[in-house]
């Protein structure tokens, strides 16, 4: 096992910045989900932890010792690519030992190794066929093989199930998390796909932009976004947004949006209260509510209830997600499937603020957030 520590991490192709002062730490056994969309440096963070791309700024430490200088050979990292890297021409159990035949191990230690990671990942069977012979789900565990006979301190992989089809990425999510419980091995793990974020990691680094925009374990992401960004990338669907303003009157606070006015709960009214942008007893914010967390009824409005049309319902067997019009703002919610909703149908809608999120509109932090 290692620990590993970014610290100040840079990385820039000319002019480009592609990897902005990351600093994050990676703990002994743990498995870390570096998640983000396309172009937002989380590979290029692992290439740079791997040693397959420079450091332009910052250290790379990994038990301590700095390795920015450090051939990727010699910093006793597997990694696992996203198109698996195996050789085609090659039985899988040349594959496998491909890493050990490089370090000249004795024949017969390979072989104990090579037939002692195969029983741990189910392809015993396989080890004699060819690499064009395999599903896309044997290879991928080929690749993961030669990455475990290696034994290493760490274990990188850069979108390792992007190439599967849905049913199969959901059976080796599930057998990769076992296997990193099982060997215990410190892993970072880099994926664009954050349902694969929320059931994997131990702890999340969403990034954007070359930006860590949060840390934290995948409930606290999910409760506590530290800004908009994460709101709306971790979570399916994403949180619905919309534009408000908060206002005092009496020595209470409310919040006026687009469809309805509710009074602030004393606890988070006096947390907003404080924020030094308020002018003349106004606060414009934007307001976030997870689709789980927005009520639905027929019948007679009540008092902290809307009535909206519903535009859309979208069937999942197990949910509906329920599009509804509120005005010119349009809200998700998921409800059971066996609600009565039926599409153009006139709901109540209830928002409780203790659920809803509260964003700077200007640089999009959350006004909540410790």
């Amino acid at each position: 096992m290692a620990r590993v520590d970014c610290v100040n991490l840079s990385k820039r192709y000319g002019d480009a910045l592609a990897v902005d002062n990351v600093n994050l730490t990676v703990e002994e056994g743990e498995f870390l989900v570096i998640v983000g969309p396309s172009g937002c440096g989380k590979t290029t963070t692992l290439r740079m932890i791997a040693g397959l791309e420079s450091v332009s700024g910052g250290e790379i430490l990994i038990d301590g010792q700095v390795v920015n200088k450090v051939e990727p050979r010699h910093r006793d990292i597997a990694m696992v690519f996203q198109n698996y890297a195996l050789y085609p021409h090659k039985k899988v159990f040349d594959n496998i030992a491909y890493p050990l035949q490089l370090r000249r191990v004795a024949k017969e230690e390979i072989r104990r190794r090579v037939t002692e990671t195969a029983r741990l990942l189910g392809i015993e069977h396989l080890l004699e066929r060819r690499i064009r012979q395999l599903s896309g789900g044997e290879r991928q565990r080929v690749a993961l093989g030669r990455a475990i006979v290696r034994q290493p301190r760490l274990f990188l992989m850069d979108e390792p199930l992007s190439n599967l089809d849905a049913q199969l990425r959901v059976q080796m999510r599930r057998e990769i998390i076992h296997l990193q419980r099982q060997l215990h091995i410190t892993t970072v793990y880099v994926t664009h796909d954050q349902v694969e974020a929320m059931t994997m990691g131990d702890r999340i680094v969403v990034m954007r932009n070359g930006l860590v925009q949060q840390i934290g374990d995948p409930v606290m992401i999910y409760q506590r976004p530290a800004n908009q960004f994460v709101a709306r990338f971790i979570g399916s669907p994403p949180m619905n947004l919309f534009d408000a303003y908060l206002e005092g009157d009496g020595g209470s606070l409310y919040l006026q949006t687009g469809f309805a006015r509710y009074p602030v709960p004393p606890e988070i009214g006096s947390r907003l209260a404080a924020n030094p942008k308020w002018d003349a007893g106004r606060l414009p914010v934007v307001c976030g509510v997870r689709a789980e967390e927005v009520g639905l009824t027929l019948g007679r409005a009540r008092p902290g209830e809307v009535q909206g049309v519903v535009d859309l319902i979208e069937p999942l067997g197990s949910d509906n997600y329920i599009s509804v019009a509120l005005g010119k703002e349009m809200l998700l919610a998921r409800a059971r499937p066996d609600v009565a909703i039926r599409e153009t149908a006139q709901v109540q809608v209830n928002l409780d603020l203790a659920h809803v999120h509260f964003f700077d509109p200007d640089g999009g932090a959350s006004l909540l957030a410790a």
